[in-house]
């Protein structure tokens, strides 16, 4: 008997109308296998996409399927889609699996922005909504311009520099433009990267890299015992400045971004692995949260929250793994009164959506009771 298996990345195909989704698709087999440590990162549809995929003689498309499903949710009742994955499903928990790893700790750090700031963002904001109510623009092209806007609000409560590189903060007044072509922050090699000296009183625009620093400090509690510590951003102009701050601060520190190939990269993190003088790492988001092992050190930091919390989870992850000796901390930079405390309360809705949906696997003899009892 042929016996055909597919291997493939989920989040290839987790878009079900992407082209790469239909082609795999398309594929002639006989028994498919879908490995993730992600099956829901946004909603649900997320996991459409994989039961279309292993479901292969599943006879019902993607909205037929969300049609079927919605009135029980809607009710509040996800037993049905519970039984449909634990009957294909097959799951393994880490702290099942990795029982013996060391405790993992999350503290949130709320830095409020400063006064220039916030006089920033505001403007931004009010001038964002103003810009919205006028267009004439097409949903799609409206829907694009939108998310820029918001990575600039994004950007601002990190820096506002990183929503406008030539923007004055001098006598705690800020000026700024809303332009449709301007660059907004990018989480891979940064098109405007700030190389140029930034002064200390600029870089104190940020409570994120106040705070930051102060912790970093050499003789400061959290160093005091060699430790190694990652600092992770969506934004690489976000580490420019941090880089900035930390020389003037004389804290030495490794850089990892999409800039290095696979062989650099990985020269970076065996220097700084074996490094006595430097335990800063600075490091994407992007680059440095997939594939990576990096148990030498045991801090990460998380500059500002991700739509998708299983990015800043799968990041958190290079520390707490196998390997790893010493107790793990994470520390979580939020900006209150900000576009970051709603990304928080949508992490939050998908970690209780996650939750409440994904079961460990059943045995066939309690799925088959459950159905019955439906």
């Amino acid at each position: 008997m042929h016996l055909m298996s597919n291997f493939t990345t989920f989040s290839i195909i987790r878009t079900t109308d992407s082209k790469t989704q239909s082609a795999i698709q398309s594929i002639k087999s006989e028994r498919r296998l879908c490995l993730t440590g992600t099956p829901l990162q946004n909603s649900l549809h997320d996991v459409m996409a994989l039961l279309n995929f292993i479901c292969s003689n599943l006879k019902t498309n993607h909205n037929n399927w969300v049609q079927i499903v919605s009135p029980y949710l809607k009710n509040g009742n996800v037993k049905p889609l519970q039984l449909i994955l634990r009957h294909v499903m097959l799951r393994r928990m880490k702290n099942i699996a990795l029982p013996n790893l060391p405790e993992i700790t999350h503290q949130i750090i709320k830095t409020p922005l400063t006064e220039p700031a916030r006089k920033y963002y505001d403007d931004y904001f009010e001038k964002f909504l103003k810009s919205y109510k006028s267009q004439s623009s097409s949903t799609s092209k409206k829907e694009k311009q939108i998310f820029s806007h918001l990575n600039c609000l994004r950007g601002i409560c990190d820096h506002p520099l990183l929503a406008d590189p030539d923007l004055d903060l001098s006598d705690n007044q800020a000026t700024f433009r809303i332009n449709q072509s301007q660059s907004h922050p990018n989480s891979g090699k940064s098109e405007r990267t700030i190389t140029h000296e930034v002064s200390h009183t600029m870089c104190c625009q940020s409570q994120k890299i106040i705070h930051l620093c102060q912790m970093l400090k050499h003789g400061s509690k959290l160093m005091e015992k060699n430790t190694k510590v990652i600092v992770f951003s969506t934004w690489t102009r976000f580490l420019d400045l941090i880089g900035i701050a930390l020389n003037q601060h004389q804290i030495k520190f490794f850089r990892l971004d999409g800039s290095l190939d696979s062989r650099s990269q990985d020269k970076c993190l065996k220097d700084f692995s074996i490094s006595l003088n430097t335990s800063v790492l600075l490091a994407s988001l992007q680059t440095a949260g997939v594939g990576l092992n990096i148990t030498c050190a045991s801090v990460a930091f998380i500059m500002e929250p991700h739509w998708n919390p299983t990015i800043e989870a799968q990041a958190v992850d290079r520390l707490h793994r196998i390997g790893q000796e010493r107790k793990v901390q994470v520390f979580h930079f939020i900006t209150p009164d900000t576009i970051e405390q709603k990304i928080q309360s949508i992490q939050n809705t998908k970690k209780q959506l996650a939750q409440s949906t994904i079961l460990p696997t059943m045995d066939w003899r309690e799925l088959l009771q459950e159905i019955i009892l439906m």
